[in-house]
C-alpha cells in the first residue's frame, strides 16, 4: 500500500532528522512524497504536509532552490484555497455562479479586474480556476493560474503572484504551449518579478525568451515595445550598456512608426533613454545634444499624456493576448 509505505517513510525521515542523519532523511522524505503523489492529487493536504516538512529539511541541507520549489507548491495551494482570502470570499458570495459556464465566469472576472474591484476579481478567478481544475483542461488551468497571479498582484501579495506565474509557465511547458504570445506574457511578468528581487541576469534571460517568442509570432509593435522597455531596465541595472544600446535602437525604430497624438513625446522619451546610454559610455557630447533635442517635447503635460496613453496601450495588449488565448481554449 503506497500510502501506508509513505507514512512509514515520513516516520523514518523524522527519526533520521532527529538523529542528525539529514542525508538519509532526505531520501526518506523524497520517497514519501513520491509515494503520496502516486496516489493523491498534488494539492492533497497529505501531499502538502510532506512538502512542508521536506522544504524545511532541504533548507537545512542548504539546497535553497529545491526548498523554494516545494514552498511555491504550498503557496500556490494556499492562493487557490477558498479560505485564503476572506474579503474575496465575501465578495464572491454576492455573485450567483450557479449553473454558469466557464466563459461567463471569466468575463465577469475580467470586468471586475478592469474596474479594480480586486477582492471580487480574486473570488471570480478562483471560481474559474476551480472549474478549470475539475474539467482537467490544462490550457484553462494555466490561464486561470496566470490570472490569479494578476489578481494577487493587485492585492500586493507578491509571493503568491510569483508562485502562480511560475506554475502557469510550468504547465504551459509541460503541454507544449510555450511558444505562444500568452507564454511570452508570462515570461515578461516573471522577469519583472526577478527585477524587483534584483536577479537581473535571470530577468534578462526570461525577457530574451519572451522577445524570441514575440518575434516568431509576429507580436504587435505595442507588445514588443513593452517587453523591450523591461529589457532596457534590466540592462541599465546591470550596467550592460552595449546590450542596452541595442535595445534602445529597437525602441527608437518602433517609436519612429508611431503616428498617434503622443508620437513626438514617445520619440523624445526613447531618444532621451539612448542619450543616457551615450553619456554613460563616454559619448558625452553626442548624448548631451540628443538630450537637448528631446527636452522640448518632455513638458509635464506631454509626459502626463504619454503616461496615460502608455497605460491604455498596455490594456490593449492585454486584451489582444487574452483574446488569442481564450480562442485557443475554445471559449470565444
Amino acid at each position: 500500500n503506497p500510502l501506508a509505505s509513505a507514512y512509514c517513510a515520513i516516520a523514518t525521515g523524522r527519526l533520521q532528522k532527529m538523529e542528525g542523519s539529514r542525508g538519509l532523511a532526505d531520501q526518506s522524505f523524497k520517497k514519501a512524497l513520491e509515494l503520496r503523489e502516486s496516489k493523491l492529487k498534488e494539492t492533497s493536504p497529505m501531499v502538502l504536509l510532506v512538502c512542508k516538512e521536506y522544504a524545511t529539511l532541504l533548507e537545512e541541507l542548504e539546497r535553497p532552490d529545491d526548498a523554494k520549489r516545494l514552498k511555491e507548491r504550498l503557496t500556490v495551494a494556499e492562493a487557490k484555497s477558498d479560505s485564503a482570502n476572506e474579503p474575496a470570499k465575501k465578495a464572491g458570495a454576492a455573485i450567483n455562479l450557479k449553473g454558469s459556464k466557464f466563459a461567463k465566469v471569466v468575463t465577469e472576472a475580467k470586468k471586475a479586474s478592469l474596474a479594480e474591484e480586486n477582492d471580487k476579481a480574486l473570488a471570480l478567478w478562483k471560481e474559474a480556476n476551480s472549474m478549470a481544475e475539475k474539467s482537467g483542461d490544462q490550457k484553462k488551468i494555466a490561464y486561470t493560474l496566470f490570472k490569479l497571479g494578476d489578481a494577487y498582484s493587485m492585492l500586493k501579495e507578491k509571493d503568491k503572484m510569483a508562485a502562480l506565474y511560475r506554475k502557469s509557465a510550468e504547465i504551459r511547458e509541460k503541454i507544449k504551449t510555450d511558444n505562444t504570445l500568452a507564454m511570452a506574457r508570462v515570461l515578461t511578468r516573471l522577469a519583472n518579478v526577478e527585477l524587483v528581487q534584483k536577479n537581473y541576469d535571470e530577468a534578462k534571460r526570461l525577457l530574451d525568451g519572451a522577445l524570441q517568442i514575440e518575434k516568431a509570432k509576429n507580436a504587435s509593435d505595442d507588445m514588443l515595445d513593452t517587453t523591450l522597455r523591461s529589457k532596457y531596465s534590466a540592462c541599465m541595472l546591470t550596467k550592460d550598456l552595449g546590450e542596452g544600446e541595442k535595445v534602445c535602437l529597437k525602441l527608437v525604430d518602433l517609436a519612429s512608426k508611431d503616428t498617434s497624438p503622443i508620437a513626438g513625446t514617445r520619440k523624445a522619451m526613447t531618444n532621451s533613454m539612448l542619450a543616457g546610454i551615450y553619456m554613460q559610455s563616454g559619448r558625452t557630447q553626442e548624448g548631451i545634444a540628443m538630450m537637448q533635442e528631446s527636452a522640448g517635447h518632455l513638458t509635464p503635460e506631454a509626459s502626463k499624456q504619454y503616461g496615460e496613453a502608455t497605460a491604455e496601450v498596455y490594456k490593449k495588449v492585454e486584451r489582444e493576448v487574452d483574446a488569442a488565448e481564450e480562442k485557443a481554449m475554445g471559449i470565444m
